[in-house]
């Protein structure tokens, strides 16, 4: 018994270690931490994206080049304002959205999430974060849009130890977002990482969690059909 519970805590070391590893804040310095805005003159629409690293566009070489960015580069007549913040959780991008000023928007997409799942976050705390953060954003954005993520656990950050039960978390994350869209009238999306699986050198950047550039262009495929109606 002694052997088994050593090797399990010399297994949950490893894991730690490796996941501080690859997920260290100096491996992001100087990788496009500046979110990505544009404000053309005459827009054709207003769009806010508001959320965690993902749309601050870590692991892209230029802010050019995250999703946001890429949505910039296809319609250059839109007015982009993005106000996103790495390791945000739901609870976070609330307080940190009440200190901007915020203008009137068409379309409001929001992604945010991951934080709460890998933090173990209540269900009944992310439900009554994400009704508060609707609430606040109703009044300024004719759209709200979710990107839900999904499948925490596939990331190639996690190994074996965690993927099931962050899976798991996520799943049961993925139905609060579900309820709170439903009767809010909001747009689900699902952030699936399996479409950057299918290559992993290609697709992520060196921490494992987020994508490169390459995979960043995959995710805009992903997404953009949400913006064609504003072109």
């Amino acid at each position: 018994m002694i052997y088994f519970l050593l090797i399990l805590a010399g297994l949950v070391l490893f894991e730690v270690s490796r996941i501080v590893f690859y997920a260290s804040p100096k491996k992001l310095m100087g990788k496009t931490l500046v979110p990505y805005s544009q404000h053309p003159e005459n827009p054709s629409c207003h769009i806010l994206f508001a959320g965690d690293s993902f749309l601050v566009g870590t692991g892209a070489t230029d802010p050019t080049r995250n999703l946001v960015g890429i949505l910039g580069r296809d319609m250059p007549t839109a007015d982009i304002t993005n106000h996103s913040v790495s390791r945000l959780n739901i609870g976070g991008l609330i307080k940190h959205l009440k200190q901007q000023h915020l203008g009137h928007y068409d379309l409001a997409v929001l992604m945010v999430g991951g934080i709460d799942i890998v933090t173990f976050s209540s269900l009944k705390k992310i439900k009554k974060n994400l009704e508060e953060l609707v609430e606040y954003l109703k009044p300024v954005s004719k759209q709200i849009v979710f990107w839900v993520p999904s499948k925490t656990g596939d990331m190639p950050l996690y190994s074996f130890l965690e993927r099931d039960f962050l899976n798991y978390r996520a799943a049961r994350v993925h139905e609060v977002f579900e309820k709170v869209a439903a009767s809010n009238g909001c747009l689900l999306i699902d952030q699936d990482p399996n479409i950057l699986l299918v290559d992993r050198k290609k697709y992520f950047f060196t921490d494992l969690s987020h994508p490169n550039d390459a995979g960043y262009e995959v995710c805009y495929e992903h997404i953009k059909h949400v913006f064609s109606e504003l072109k």
